[in-house]
């Protein structure tokens, strides 16, 4: 495919998935039919290439504003992948009474815009944005990474799952929390990565060993001026750890959003049902406290 985009890459790898990366974009496309790829004909590839870029190009076009503080507002002049960003963000507010903008749901709704173009060409789709997952299948199964790309896990999710989203200290956005990484689940990737970042943002504890800065002093061209995102902790002690993961799972109860919280070697959970979902990797044990959150 012609691009006028210098830095756009983009292949079929042996597993016959598309890639395509562009910016700060970077998605990775399953989508067969009967077990077989659609990425077999340059048309089918041409027109996904072409979905990826437009659904970026709208994002860009209107950056001023989904970097801005996230407010009501008539969306109807807006595409499609702004409308996703805002209303998750504006729902994301509501629950959790944080402010946002609509960054905090970028990838994620990038993810369900591709997906929804590619509905019609076929039955099994999985786009992964960056660890930002929209799925349409009957069965799959997930690799659960922390931002350092570390597998502590596997997670099996049937057709009623729609998005799988991760965010955590250390990964590509900033967090205010200290989990390695927090994995939430839902019909929609748009709602699962905002809920990330919000839950995740709420894995915390009390500690001197947490170390905070502001947003703008580490990156001025940010869009979360003025609030204080977490840039290191050591040293936390086995209480401490579990109260951090506790605490995000309380929210993540109060938003009844499914959750997967990752903390140095423990990993907690809500709804507690979710567990016959998860093989852990050798070394990873669940968070066992009685709580609010269901934890056992």
């Amino acid at each position: 495919m012609r691009s006028s985009y210098s830095d756009l890459i983009y292949f079929l790898d042996s597993k016959m998935r598309l890639h395509v990366y562009l910016g700060p974009m970077g998605l990775v496309i399953t989508a067969k039919n009967d077990g077989v790829s659609i990425f077999a004909t340059e048309r089918v590839i041409n027109r996904t290439l072409s979905i990826a870029i437009q659904t970026l190009e709208d994002v860009a076009r209107n950056l001023d504003f989904v970097t801005s503080w996230c407010r009501p507002i008539d969306l109807s002049g807006y595409p499609k992948v702004v409308k996703k960003m805002v209303k998750s963000a504006l729902m994301g507010q509501e629950l959790f009474k944080e402010r946002t903008t609509p960054l905090i749901s970028v990838a994620g709704s990038i993810s369900d815009c591709v997906l929804e173009e590619l509905e019609h060409e076929a039955e099994h789709i999985v786009v992964n944005n960056y660890g930002d997952i929209a799925l349409k299948v009957e069965y799959a199964k997930i690799g659960l990474l922390d931002t350092k790309g570390n597998l502590f896990g596997v997670l099996e999710v049937d057709g009623t799952v729609g998005g799988v989203c991760t965010s955590g200290f250390g990964g590509r956005s900033f967090s205010k929390g200290i989990a390695e990484a927090t994995v939430c689940i839902h019909e929609s990737a748009s709602l699962a990565d905002a809920f990330a970042t919000l839950v995740g943002n709420r894995v915390v504890v009390d500690s001197n060993k947490i170390k905070y800065e502001y947003a703008e002093n580490l990156d001025p061209l940010t869009d979360i001026k003025g609030e204080k995102i977490t840039v290191g902790h050591s040293g936390l002690s086995k209480s401490e750890i579990k109260d951090a993961i506790v605490n995000g799972l309380t929210f993540a109860k109060k938003a009844g959003v499914t959750t997967i919280i990752k903390l140095d070697r423990y990993v907690g959970v809500y709804p507690e049902k979710i567990k016959k979902s998860i093989k852990l990797e050798r070394g990873f044990n669940f968070v066992t406290a009685k709580s609010p959150c269901e934890t056992e």
